[in-house]
């Protein structure tokens, strides 16, 4: 009798397998996203980033093309080093699409929340340069560091979850 495929992901339900494919897929996009996350360090610009956003988003539909791709070990630390990525993308381009100047984001902006209350990242006070004393801002590239560090903690456990394949 043939599996109930309808019933997988319900409790109870056959599990699928991460097939050989869907593993080294895996390893592609982690290795991808390494790479990205050493380059983030040494120093990347806002166009090189997005080419390699675009990259990474390639290697993760190859991953999601292959049979039992969700349940490869490491699959959920993959999506989440690939959100991580993505939102830091999202910031910087409302950086740019805001009239960024000063590497500074209004802490008004859709993404201050997110930044003070998941990253503990801080607005300043950047009166010195001609503003209100009021009117704080988020520091552009502390805010990326910290984003892209809570990435590479992800890449890492993937990488761990991996090598024990």
């Amino acid at each position: 009798m043939a599996p109930n495929h309808w019933l997988v992901g319900w409790a109870g339900a056959p599990s699928p397998t991460a097939s050989p494919s869907a593993i080294e897929a895996a390893r592609a996009l982690a290795a991808k996203l390494s790479a990205l996350a050493s380059r983030v360090v040494a120093g990347i610009n806002y166009r090189d980033y997005g080419v390699a956003v675009a990259d990474i988003h390639e290697a993760w539909r190859r991953l999601n093309k292959q049979p039992g791709a969700t349940a490869v070990p490491a699959y959920a630390a993959l999506q989440a080093a690939m959100g991580e990525y993505d939102f830091a993308h999202e910031v910087w381009d409302y950086y740019f699409a805001s009239g960024g100047r000063n590497d500074v984001l209004p802490a008004s902006s859709p993404y201050d929340s997110r930044l003070m209350d998941e990253y503990g990242i801080k607005p300043r006070d950047i009166s010195y340069i001609g503003w209100k004393k009021e009117d704080l801002r988020i520091h552009l590239p502390t805010a990326l560091t910290a984003i892209w560090a809570r990435a590479h903690t992800h890449v890492e456990a993937a990488a761990k979850q991996l090598a024990a394949r």
